[in-house]
């Protein structure tokens, strides 16, 4: 169902103010930039046709970051479905700038949890509260995960000997916005 006519500009202002944002933060979670837009844009799509009911929530960003990590983690689960069946075609190849592949290295040691605990917090912006809704679990395991991922990406970024400061990367949601 399309949302009523009197609240048209506030959903079109949400997405215009939310779309690069979600790109960027599927490109940390490891989407390349084409996926990345495709899920964003279903995830749009699922909002403008629930945006009666989710414009109301409290938190409709992060619903719509709810629903974007799912249908990402779908696609991944039919990727790698794919894979173990052996009926993957090859892809183009995809150049990215050398901030988004420091960060890109940064995260892809993390396990999928830290990675999603990690992107949610530093680059999402999202309260500790924020991130356990929508990762579903206590603010303590955030907090567990947060950790973990941040000492793991540090060791990678000194096993590396010339990596960046895995904050300074992760905060910086400029760099991947509309990628």
């Amino acid at each position: 169902m399309a949302p009523s006519h009197e609240h048209q500009p506030e959903l079109q202002a949400f997405i215009d103010r939310h779309y690069g944002r979600l790109v960027g933060l599927l490109r940390f979670q490891g989407a390349e930039p084409a996926d990345a837009e495709d899920l964003a844009q279903e995830a749009m799509m699922r909002l403008v046709a629930g945006w009666d009911r989710v414009g109301l929530l409290d938190q409709p960003w992060a619903w719509l970051v709810k629903v974007a990590l799912n249908l990402s983690r779908s696609r991944w689960r039919r990727l790698q479905t794919t894979l173990r069946l052996g009926h993957l075609v090859g892809g183009d190849t995809v150049h990215h700038d050398q901030a988004a592949i420091d960060a890109l290295t940064l995260l892809d040691g993390l396990t999928e949890r830290q990675r999603t605990a990690v992107v949610l917090r530093h680059y999402a912006g999202f309260s500790v509260r924020e991130t356990a809704e929508v990762m579903g679990v206590a603010e303590g395991t955030v907090k567990s995960l947060c950790s973990a991922g941040l000492q793991t990406a540090q060791r990678h970024a000194r096993a590396d000997g010339d990596g960046p400061a895995p904050a300074a990367t992760l905060m910086a949601p400029e760099r991947l916005e509309g990628r």
